[in-house]
């Protein structure tokens, strides 16, 4: 895509591609349910590996760093959607 610089002789709906707000806040929106639905993920897989975590070897130093992992991931990407939200 080429890009071309800023001609003030052109009209204002030239231009109205980078001001539109509801475009803008539709992106928004498809990126915060997607930060969201990926933090539930995350929050599943720590639920799911606190659960294994009682299995035959509990206490796996493995597991710990995983579950960390999992809600680290999962906090993350529930600030990032309430940043892109707000």
């Amino acid at each position: 895509m080429k890009k071309y610089p800023y001609d003030p002789e052109l009209p204002d709906s030239e231009y109205e591609i980078y001001t539109d707000e509801d475009s803008i806040a539709q992106m928004h929106s498809r990126w915060r349910r997607l930060a969201m639905a990926l933090g539930g993920i995350f929050l599943v897989a720590a639920l799911v590996t606190i659960v294994n975590r009682e299995g035959p070897n509990p206490g796996q130093a493995w597991r710990r760093r995983s579950v960390w992992l999992w809600l680290v991931l999962m906090i993350l990407c529930h600030v990032i959607g309430l940043y892109i939200h707000g």
